[in-house]
C-alpha cells in the first residue's frame, strides 16, 4: 500500500530537479544574453547613461521565435541562448509579481499587419505562455496606431512610459512591431535617511566634476573589494529580498571601461559577497531609455554573425500566419525607466527609518563619485535591468 506515495514522491523529486536544471539554464541564457547587449549597447553609448532590460528582450524575442519556423527560428534560439522549453517561461514570468512594497509591470503586445491572418494556435499560445496579447492592426492609419500602442503602454507601466513608439517606428510598410515595457517600483530593505543625503562632487573625467545630490548609509551590507577585479560590490536589497541592486564601482578613479570589456565577470552567478559593514554614498539619479533590440540582434556576435533572417523577405513566420508571403519584423522596441532615490527604486516620497549598525565603525567605504555599473536582478529570475552612470544631468 505504500507504492503510489512512494511513486509520486520520486516524481516529485526528478521533477524539481528538472526544474532546477531548466532554471539554471535559463539564468545563463540571461548572463550571456546580457553581456552580448551591454557590449553592444555600449559600442553605440560611448559616453552616456544607458539602461537595458535583457530579461524583457528575452521574453519578447521568445514570444517572435514562437511564431518562427526553420532558419529563422533557428537563429532567434542561437544568438539570445533562449532555452526552448514553454513550461520555463511560464515558470519565470510567474516568478515576477508584485510583493509589498515592490511592484511589477511588464508589458507585452505583439502588432500585426491586417493583411495577415494570425494562426489561433498562435495567439493562444503567446497569451498562456508569455502574457501577451496578438492584435491585428491597419498599419495604414499611422497616428491611430501610434496612439492606441502608446496608451495601452502607458495604461500598462502606471504612466511611467507614455510614449513607446512614434512616427519613424511604424509606417505604411509595417508588418510586425513587438512592443516590451517593464516598469519596477521597490522599496529599499534599509531605507535612506533623507537628512544624511548631500551635496557631493561626481567626476565625470579627468576635467570635469559636477554637484550632486547623493544618498549615504552606513550599514550592514553584502559587499566585496575584488583586487583581481579592481573593483568594489555593493548590493542593497529591496523590501523583496528576492530582488537586489548590485553596483560596481571600479578601484581606479576611470576604471569603468575595463569592467565593460569583460562584463561577464561581474555578473550576478560570478561572485558571491559577505555581510560588511558599510559606509555607502551613491547618486540619486533617473533613467529613461529607448533600446533598438533588432539593432543588438544584428550585431551579436555569437559564430561571428547576428540574427539577419527575421528582419528579411526571407523571414519564415509560418506558425504565426499562413498567409504568403510571410511578414518580416520591422521594429522590436524596447523602453526602460529606473529612478533611485533614499526610499528605492522608482519611488517619489523619502522616509526616514533608523539605520541599523549605527554602533560598528564602518571599515570599508563605497562612494560612487565617478562613472559605475549597476543591475538590478531577481534571485529565481535574472537580471532585469542593467546599466551605467556616466554622467549627472546638469
Amino acid at each position: 500500500m505504500y507504492i503510489l506515495p512512494t511513486l509520486c514522491l520520486a516524481l516529485l523529486i526528478i521533477w524539481c530537479a528538472r526544474a532546477s536544471k531548466l532554471i539554471d539554464d535559463f539564468h545563463d541564457a540571461n548572463s550571456k544574453f546580457t553581456a552580448e547587449g551591454y557590449k553592444i549597447i555600449r559600442r553605440l553609448n560611448l559616453t552616456s547613461n544607458f539602461l537595458f532590460c535583457p530579461l524583457s528582450a528575452q521574453i519578447v524575442v521568445a514570444l517572435i521565435r514562437a511564431g518562427a519556423n526553420g532558419t529563422t527560428a533557428d537563429e532567434l534560439a542561437l544568438h539570445i541562448h533562449n532555452p526552448k522549453t514553454k513550461q520555463l517561461f511560464s515558470k519565470v514570468l510567474s516568478s515576477i509579481k508584485s510583493k509589498q512594497k515592490c511592484e511589477f509591470k511588464m508589458a507585452t503586445n505583439l502588432y500585426i499587419s491586417d493583411k495577415y491572418h494570425v494562426k489561433k494556435q498562435f495567439k493562444n499560445f503567446s497569451k498562456k505562455v508569455f502574457r501577451a496579447t496578438t492584435e491585428v492592426v491597419n498599419f495604414n492609419e499611422t497616428k491611430k496606431v501610434i496612439n492606441y500602442i502608446n496608451d495601452w503602454v502607458a495604461n500598462q507601466t502606471k504612466h511611467n512610459i507614455k510614449e513607446i513608439v512614434s512616427s519613424p517606428d511604424i509606417h505604411k510598410g509595417t508588418e510586425i512591431i513587438a512592443v516590451n515595457g517593464l516598469y519596477f517600483n521597490g522599496d529599499w530593505l534599509y531605507p535612506f535617511d533623507p537628512t544624511f543625503t548631500d551635496r557631493i562632487r561626481f567626476h565625470v573625467n579627468n576635467n570635469k566634476s559636477i554637484l550632486i545630490n547623493m544618498m549615504r548609509s552606513e550599514n550592514k551590507f553584502k559587499y566585496r573589494k575584488d583586487a583581481v577585479l579592481k573593483a568594489q560590490f555593493l548590493e542593497l536589497p529591496f523590501y523583496d529580498q528576492d530582488v537586489i541592486m548590485t553596483f560596481i564601482l571600479p578601484t581606479t578613479r576611470f576604471g569603468l571601461d575595463k569592467i565593460e570589456e569583460n562584463i561577464s565577470d561581474y555578473l550576478p552567478h560570478r561572485r558571491s559577497l559577505n555581510y560588511h559593514a558599510v559606509s555607502v554614498t551613491i547618486p540619486i539619479f533617473k533613467v529613461e531609455c529607448n533600446i533598438d533590440l533588432v539593432a543588438i540582434l544584428k550585431n551579436v556576435c555569437t559564430f561571428q554573425m547576428g540574427v539577419r533572417t527575421p528582419f528579411s523577405i526571407g523571414a519564415d513566420f509560418s506558425r504565426m500566419s499562413d498567409t504568403t508571403p510571410s511578414p518580416v519584423v520591422g521594429n522590436i522596441i524596447q523602453k526602460t525607466f529606473l529612478e533611485i532615490n533614499e526610499k528605492g527604486a522608482t519611488a517619489a516620497a523619502s522616509t526616514a527609518v533608523v539605520i541599523e549598525g549605527r554602533n560598528v565603525p564602518p571599515r570599508n567605504i563605497f562612494l560612487a563619485n565617478k562613472p559605475f555599473l549597476y543591475y538590478l536582478w531577481h534571485k529565481k529570475v535574472g537580471i532585469f535591468f542593467i546599466g551605467r552612470y556616466t554622467s549627472p544631468k546638469e
